[in-house]
């Protein structure tokens, strides 16, 4: 049986759909292997809150190196 031409472009655009959606998996998993570089973690600011008995603000930077 042939295949119409809204058919066959259908079919075709359904197969590289699939085939980039397999490939974004596949990706994702290979970046989840990887091990995470350590976070630096450096201390901006810290200062007791009049308003609130018991309770301090803190600023933090946190400094990490991901390389994709």
């Amino acid at each position: 049986m042939f295949m119409t031409k809204q058919n066959l472009t259908r079919s075709a655009a359904a197969l590289c759909g699939l085939g980039a959606l397999a490939a974004a998996f596949g990706l994702g998993t290979v970046l989840a292997q990887q091990p995470m570089p350590p976070t630096k973690v450096t201390q901006l600011m810290k200062q007791t809150l009049g308003d609130v008995a018991g309770r301090e603000g803190m600023m933090i930077v946190l400094d990490s190196e991901v390389k994709v």
